[in-house]
């Protein structure tokens, strides 16, 4: 961390640091600080809102080398810290990136160490009269060759002085190996303030001590796929068809970073609601799945562009977000949305569009003035179209995440309805040939009214008492009907899942994955975890150690209708 001096400004004070979501590091995930600190003009600030690059805590003290140090002369600080009655302090120019750098700086330092026994009452001495002919340098060598041996400590990493440590990473995250299980790991933190005069001046550490590193949890048991002919079942890295036209669509909620609070899911241990211990999950969960196409909801802006993009795009995929229409939660991206990606070497895209259903709520003629209020959630959805690259056949591909509020049906009908002519619209636009898939999180269970708008293609008033109550005929703007023919995937094998959601608070049915039956075949699905599984890991259900959301991934194969 680093600010500029300028006149009459104090010195910066690191105020606080800690590990940032949880004190409890685990085996192959990112473990990442927090700091507050106060800059020299008198702002606080963050290590959300400060520039921290790795390696600029310490720098290379050669005067012609600014580059990260990996060492540090340590005689100068022992010496001020044998008397008892002065603070210890570490001075900024014992620190050196190599061997190559200490030994070029060898004559200053000698001068340094020196000035500093001066100060203690020993004899001054003028810079400069420091020497680097071949016996200091055979001085150095046997200083260095002792080091090796471990009977001198005089030359150390900067991490372990005054307390003897094992330093093991400089960057601004860190990733605990599988051999640090048991171990304690302590973060360090200085300052870097740049003088007016070019000077640099390293602050005092702060440091804060993390429990013991723990062992990553294995993985949950493995979901196979169901024949929906057969009923066999077959692992999801097989494929019950490699006929062309034959794709896989899943459907997984992925819970938001900005939504895993202890006091939302009190039952899950800290560490396991970190985003960086849940992403290694999301992502293993996400790769033996094997899908073509992948539409997830509850996506956070930032975690798309910094994790998703580049893990999923190595693995072959490409995908487009889009958030929610709301404000953000705090910082730059923090607000969540739907993405939906697809494997590259399957697919070209023709076209996509994002669907808002604030912007669709402004321009329906509504009948009482306070509807819009109501409408106005920020909810979306994402109309994928893809071709085939072998030419067999071409898809919408539909994700959307419904508004949550049970109490607030005809906010959902609203939303589904929306998205329902939407879809059928492009349908229209690009023929009857194309096949439609519609994947998301619609927060409705198989007895509502959004089911069965979706299912039946038209929803019956005065049926479903949870519309009834529509207080200011939301619904009235609404056509209520369509005609894309869509079946739930999952009647397939007989009925929808007994949930796909599992908290303490709730557990049932709210995800899906339809399509056209007119032009596509359900050929399998992905099967829903066991219950006793669930529990085994948490008593009050999901997030948990091995599970990192709260939903359950859905998903379906299918092939071209003939």
């Amino acid at each position: 961390m680093g600010g500029e001096a300028g006149n009459g400004q104090t010195e910066p004070e690191l105020l606080r640091i800690e590990f940032k979501n949880t004190s409890t590091p685990v085996e192959g995930c990112d473990i990442l600080p927090y700091v507050v600190m106060r800059m020299p003009n008198g702002d606080v600030k963050s290590s959300d809102t400060l520039e921290n690059s790795p390696g600029e805590l310490y720098a290379c003290s050669n005067r012609n080398c600014r580059l990260p140090a990996k060492l540090q002369f340590s005689v100068p600080y022992r010496l001020i810290a044998e008397d008892k009655s002065m603070p210890a302090k570490v001075l900024p120019e014992t620190f050196f990136c190599s061997r190559k750098c200490f030994e070029e700086s060898w004559a200053r330092l000698r001068w340094i160490q020196a000035r500093e026994n001066a100060q203690n009452g020993g004899e001054s001495v003028a810079e400069g009269e420091g020497r680097c002919d071949k016996a200091l340098v055979a001085d150095l060598d046997d200083l260095l060759r002792t080091v090796a041996i471990g009977f001198n400590k005089a030359v150390q990493d900067p991490e372990i002085n005054p307390i003897q440590k094992k330093e093991v990473g400089w960057s601004r995250s860190y990733t605990p190996s599988k051999d640090q299980i048991g171990q304690v790991l302590h973060l360090v933190c200085r300052y870097e303030h740049r003088l007016p005069r070019g000077e640099v001046k390293i602050g005092p550490p702060l440091v804060a001590e993390s429990r013991s590193v723990i062992a990553a949890p294995p993985p949950p048991p493995e979901r196979l796929m169901v024949n929906v002919f057969t009923r066999e079942l077959y692992p999801a890295l097989a494929r019950w068809s490699s006929a062309s036209g034959t794709f896989r669509v899943i459907s997984y909620n992925c819970l938001a970073e900005i939504y895993t609070t202890p006091q939302h899911f009190p039952w899950c241990p800290t560490w396991a609601l970190a985003w960086t211990y849940r992403r290694q999950n999301l992502t293993r969960e996400l790769q033996g799945y094997c899908a073509d196409v992948i539409c997830l909801q509850e996506v956070q802006a930032d975690h798309f562009e910094e994790h998703f993009v580049p893990v999923l795009g190595s693995l072959g995929y490409q995908g487009v977000f889009k958030s929610k229409t709301r404000e953000e939660m705090g910082m730059k991206g923090k607000i969540d949305g739907c993405a939906t990606f697809w494997l590259k070497h399957r697919f070209s895209v023709r076209e996509h569009h994002d669907v808002e259903f604030n912007n669709a709520a402004y321009t329906r003629q509504l009948k009482d003035s306070r509807a819009l209020k109501v409408l106005i959630k920020g909810n979306i959805g994402q109309l994928v179209v893809l071709d085939e690259l072998d030419g067999s056949g071409c898809t919408v591909i539909a994700n959307t995440h419904i508004y949550w509020d049970p109490d607030k049906s005809e906010v959902k009908v609203f939303q589904v309805d929306t998205f329902l002519e939407e879809i059928e619209s492009l349908v229209n636009r690009l023929g009857e040939q194309t096949s439609v898939v519609f994947a998301g999180d619609l927060n409705s269970p198989p007895d509502s009214a959004v089911y069965e708008l979706v299912s039946t293609g038209a929803l019956t008033r005065g049926i479903h008492g949870e519309i009834d109550q529509d207080t200011y005929s939301v619904l009235d703007s609404c056509r209520l009907s369509h005609g894309l023919s869509l079946r739930s995937s999952y009647t397939c094998i007989g009925s929808e899942p007994a949930y796909t959601n599992y908290t303490a608070n709730f557990v049932g049915t709210l995800d899906y994955v339809w399509y056209s039956h007119a032009n596509l075949v359900c050929v399998a699905v992905l099967e829903v975890p066991d219950e006793k599984d669930i529990l085994a890991d948490s008593a009050r259900g999901m997030p948990n150690k091995r599970r990192s959301s709260d939903h359950v991934a859905v998903m379906a194969e299918f092939s071209r209708a003939k």
